[in-house]
């Protein structure tokens, strides 16, 4: 995994952490929108920024299984977290 650190920096965390959402859009689909975190990552830096964006869109939140890789984690409980939040 240390091996692959500069690639990840430069070529992953790069591409998608300098975005700037289209905040007028997504305040537009906001009652259509659910941002997803973690249980486990509430304190982590991908679930504040989910819950900063959620709020300045006026959508809302859902927390899943697990922690940011929740999916990975515990397919199973993702799985049906994911289709009760969108049967919701």
């Amino acid at each position: 995994m240390t091996a692959n650190l500069p690639v990840f920096l430069e070529h992953v965390l790069c591409s998608f952490s300098g975005h700037a959402p289209d905040l007028d859009a997504l305040r537009a689909a906001a009652p259509k929108l659910v941002v997803g975190v973690g249980r486990d990552s509430r304190a982590l830096l991908p679930a504040v920024a989910a819950e900063q964006l959620a709020q300045r869109v006026g959508s809302a939140t859902a927390e899943f299984p697990g922690g940011h890789v929740g999916l990975a984690e515990d397919p199973v409980a993702f799985g049906a977290r994911l289709r009760e939040v969108l049967l919701a």
